[in-house]
């Protein structure tokens, strides 16, 4: 189940990375803040399609990726010989890559594994970055507080350290982030390249850019393997880090005067210690330059806040990418106990579950069942029709087919009727096409008409 959502959620995020791709390429919106959100979107779908699954699943082609507690899919077939001589039973097996699918699972959780370790070790490294660091003296404390109020920010404001560990000013940490200045910068910057620096980090925590940190890094680990997903990651940081030096000029004179403090920090940076941890906002040199070349090149074209059209079509563009998402292999019923019956022009048809079962992809047969699983379908009209469907001792899947009463071979005409007869009954086995939030709340509308009923009776 874990490996189909993985393959259902890799899609997904193939499919959302080239639409924000073509959307951004054919739209060019002109606010960077905007274009950090759509990518944070393209982040956050995968992940919640992985945990809870979509509300409405697009299938993808059938991709046959079976379990280890699942049995497979047998069929007797009867070969009748000339008379007098025995009847000869064979079987034809419908063979699953079990193997490859637990292997495939298995090298993800290895490999996850080994990112969550490396994330814990950068997690040490970073605690220890901000305990080596010393607290700002109390003028450069004073500054920030100054830029602060400039940029109209009326509340607490996060810890501001000074380290020799750094090149460039970083905002460190996840739910208690940091403001980190190089000790060069501190100490030899000029008040005008302070006031920048301390500007930029504190739109990046204004933004809560360390909580989308957050969200990045995860995204990351769980789809390690992916190569879109360090892409993707790539495209919002760079997105990010424009919007905050977007949010800091409003003219282009501005914007000139900050280029040029930057280029001064890069050339100043170069030949500086570095080090850089997953739990922050570390700039590289690449990154700067591009920044540089941003606000030489339209820096104010663009609006500095998203307008309310915007967070309308990115609200809009979220709830549509979290309700559908694609989904991949057979068609999972979960743990079912089920007793139905449906009556129609046709006749009464009864249903009997409890187990764990696999349905085929048109709900014409049971692909596979769990141990111990079993379901028996009736149909009552002219003739009574039964079918039973257990799990052999050799983890074939069985049928028995009696027609009043009388066993039949399961030939065609057992699976016409069980093509006839098992879908009229899908929607309560797999439920898939109902939006997940909406089902809840008709349970308990449901419930409420039976008590009605009951009261009136």
């Amino acid at each position: 189940m874990m490996t189909e959502r993985l393959i259902g959620s890799s899609v997904d995020l193939i499919v959302l990375a080239a639409l924000a791709w073509g959307a951004l390429r054919l739209l060019r919106p002109r606010s960077p803040r905007l274009v950090a959100l759509l990518w944070l979107l393209v982040m956050v779908r995968p992940l919640v399609g992985l945990a809870v699954g979509p509300a409405v699943l697009l299938d993808l082609p059938a991709v046959s990726l079976g379990t280890d507690e699942l049995y497979e899919k047998k069929e007797e077939i009867e070969i009748l010989r000339p008379p007098g001589k025995a009847a000869l039973t064979t079987s034809s097996q419908a063979v699953e890559p079990r193997t490859l699918a637990a292997t495939a699972g298995w090298l993800w959780a290895a490999g996850l594994a080994t990112l969550v370790l490396i994330a814990a070790v950068d997690r040490v490294r970073l605690r220890r970055l901000l305990q080596t660091s010393a607290p700002a003296p109390a003028a450069l404390r004073h500054r920030l507080a100054a830029v602060a109020r400039r940029a109209e920010i009326n509340r607490d404001l996060p810890e501001l350290l000074v380290t020799r560990s750094l090149e460039s000013p970083a905002l460190a940490g996840s739910w208690k982030p940091a403001i980190l200045v190089p000790a060069w910068l501190a100490e030899e910057g000029s008040a005008e390249q302070l006031d920048w620096a301390l500007g930029h980090e504190l739109k990046h925590w204004q933004a809560k850019d360390h909580l989308a940190g957050i969200v990045r890094q995860l995204f990351q680990t769980v789809f390690f393997f992916h190569p879109v997903a360090w892409w993707v990651g790539r495209r919002w940081e760079e997105a990010a880090e424009l919007a905050c030096d977007r949010a800091l000029v409003s003219s282009e004179e501005e914007a000139a005067s900050y280029a040029e403090r930057l280029y001064e920090m890069l050339s100043r940076a170069r030949g500086k210690q570095r080090m850089a941890v997953a739990g922050g906002l570390f700039a590289t040199r690449t990154q700067i330059g591009r920044r540089i070349a941003a606000l030489l090149h339209g820096p104010v074209s663009g609006p500095s806040r998203l307008g309310l059209g915007s967070v309308t079509a990115l609200g809009f563009l979220a709830l549509l990418s979290l309700a559908v998402g694609a989904g991949c292999g057979t068609h999972h019923t979960g743990r079912t106990k089920a007793n139905l019956e449906i009556s129609g022009p046709e006749g009464r048809f009864d249903l009997k579950a409890e187990g764990r079962f696999v349905l085929a992809r048109n709900y014409e047969d049971v692909q596979s069942l769990a141990p111990g699983s079993h379901m028996v379908l009736r149909e009552n009209g002219d003739e009574t029709v039964r079918m039973e469907i257990t799990a052999g001792p050799d983890g074939e899947v069985r049928h028995v087919f009696t027609v009043d009463g009388e066993e039949r071979p399961y030939d065609w005409q057992g699976r016409v009727w069980m093509a006839k007869t098992l879908p009229r009954f899908a929607q309560f086995l797999d439920p898939r096409s109902e939006l997940r939030a909406i089902r809840p709340i008709t349970r308990a509308w449901r419930r409420l008409e039976s008590r009605a009923e009951r009261l009136l009776r």
